[in-house]
Formats: C-alpha cells, structure tokens, sequence
C-alpha cells in the first residue's frame, strides 16, 4: 500500500503540531534514539513551523547577536510544550559571540518506504 500525498501531509503536520520549542546547547555527544534531554541548554526559542513539500515540515529558530553569547554551540533539539526531548542533532561547533545573528533549521519528511 503507498499513502497518498494527503496523508503524507495529515502526518507531518500532526507530527509538526507536537513541536513546541526549539533549544540550543553545547554538549556535542554523539545523538542517540535513547536521548531524554538537551546535554546543556543555552538557548531556547519557540519554533517556528513552515511546509516545504509533500510530507516535509521544517522547524526554524533565531538567535539574535546577544543570545548564547560566547557559548560554543553543538546541539540543537526539537522539544514539546511538556519539554519531552522529540529529536536531537548534534553538528560541528559555533561559536557564537554577539557579532552575529544566526538561524537554526530542521527539516522532517514523511515519505513512503
């Protein structure tokens, strides 16, 4: 059986409506699928949910030059409004100083196998 285009969105978006914030840290311990919470959050923001396609949802936020200032960034995580950890991804490091503003995207598809 193959989901049609409709329920691939109906899926993401409930998927989507679950994301509440989006939080920034600096652990850089690889992620796991048994991750509960952020290693050490300096940041959070609230989500900002856009489409991007059939079955795609990106979730964005920004900081601002005076957020996590002097901080060196490696994680980033999607959490509820319970803050129950939903994905993480850890990344190279920042280093964030308030010179600059910097945005954070995290793209979820639902497609077929």
């Amino acid at each position: 059986m193959v989901a049609t285009n409709e329920q691939l969105d109906d899926i993401a978006s409930y998927l989507a409506g679950k994301v509440a914030t989006i939080a920034v840290g600096t652990d850089g311990t690889a992620e796991t699928k048994t991750d509960t919470t952020i290693g050490n959050q300096v940041f959070s923001g609230a989500a900002t949910v856009t489409s991007e396609g059939i079955g795609e949802k990106t979730f964005s936020v920004r900081l601002q030059a005076a957020d996590a200032d002097g901080d060196d960034l490696k994680e980033i995580v999607l959490l509820d409004s319970g803050g129950n950890l939903l994905a993480r991804k850890t990344f190279a490091v920042i280093s964030k100083t308030n010179n600059f503003e910097l945005e954070f995207e995290y793209t979820e598809e639902v497609a077929n196998a």
